[in-house]
């Protein structure tokens, strides 16, 4: 299957990677160091082995002239280069290795670095090049301390395409966006448009991979239908709810869709979330464009999800948007499109 394919081909590239850079340190650890600038080209007094099998060689009556001249330090000079270049290759093939892998991620963040520091224990990469590729994944939004700037200044600086200023913006929408500030559903509203400018409209701000997925990080709970925003309407006998929320359900969903393909590892955050909450919501509009998502993200990632950690697919997306439908009683040929992946005893 292309499942099993990927994982043979990744393995095989790492078990590649594996057994070169162990022979090339081996070679350098018994060959390079050794070598040293000297009229005959080869290694200093200090090695009793080097300089036993010389004395062999001059007791078996080989001629001592034919190691004078330059030919044999060429000879040499050339032996590590080529063991150089191989190296670098080496280094070259796997750091291409852990991009592919900083640009995949796992869903789960935490288990993304445990796979890089694995990876590095396995094929003996630099630390520094670890420490780089997770350092890319930490960023946070300012929230303390911070100034709070009223948010239709911000979203005509944002729509002005001015220099914006980053933290300011940042910490007036985690304050905004906060579960625990209570923000009315308008300064709700108006977070949103804000953030849609930001990372949609307008793509001179210079907004990290980081950040965005921050920002998309303060959104995603607003999917839950909010019943403080549930009016309630009574005439006589007659009672009918009205969802405020409705329209800022429909502007998160929209703003996502808008930003696909969404980078991987923001799905880990994302799937569960509309699995939970938004398939199940009770406006049709709300749960079309949540299946649409849901359809455009297994389109484009199934395999990876799969192939990357099955596990984490089964257990926290797909088994949550099975008892989602089941309990709400949805029909969706996600389910049978998208099966989790079960191995074989």
């Amino acid at each position: 299957s292309t499942i099993s394919q990927l994982r043979e081909g990744l393995f095989g590239m790492l078990s590649i990677l594996n057994d070169s850079l162990t022979r090339t340190q081996n070679e350098n650890d018994h060959g390079s160091d050794n070598l040293i600038d000297s009229d005959d080209g080869f290694g200093s007094d200090n090695d009793p082995e080097q300089q036993a099998y010389l004395d062999e060689l001059v007791s078996e009556g080989y001629d001592e002239n034919m190691y004078d001249g330059d030919t044999d330090d060429e000879d040499a000079d050339d032996i590590n280069v080529e063991k150089n270049d191989e190296a670098t290759k080496d280094i070259t093939e796997t750091n291409k290795i852990l991009l592919i892998f900083s640009e995949l991620h796992y869903p789960q963040e935490e288990r993304f670095s445990e796979l890089l520091v694995e990876l590095q224990t396995k094929i003996a990469i630099n630390t520094s090049l670890i420490d780089k590729i997770l350092s890319k994944e930490t960023t946070e939004l300012p929230t303390h301390n911070g100034e709070i700037a009223d948010l239709n200044e911000i979203l005509n600086e944002v729509k002005g395409n001015k220099p914006i200023r980053k933290n300011v913006i940042f910490c007036t929408l985690a304050h905004t966006l906060s579960l625990q500030s209570g923000s009315e559903l308008s300064v709700l509203q108006l977070s949103i448009e804000v953030i849609d400018h930001l990372l949609v409209k307008n793509h001179s701000n210079n907004i990290t991979r980081g950040e965005q997925f921050q920002l998309i990080k303060l959104i995603l709970p607003h999917l839950k239908t909010n019943k403080s925003f549930i009016d309630t309407l009574k005439a006589g006998n007659f009672t009918q709810k009205i969802d405020e929320g409705v329209t800022l359900r429909t502007m998160i969903l929209s703003l996502l869709l808008q930003l696909f393909p969404l980078d991987y590892s923001m799905l880990g955050e994302i799937l569960p979330t509309i699995a939970r909450y938004s398939v199940r919501d009770k406006d049709l509009g709300v749960r079309d464009l949540s299946f649409q998502l849901l359809d455009q993200i297994l389109r484009t990632y199934y395999n990876y999800l799969i192939g990357i950690d099955w596990e984490w697919y089964k257990d926290d997306f797909y088994q949550v948007l099975q008892e989602t439908c089941i309990k709400k009683d949805i029909n969706t040929n996600l389910l049978l499109q998208f099966p989790p992946y079960l191995p074989h005893d």
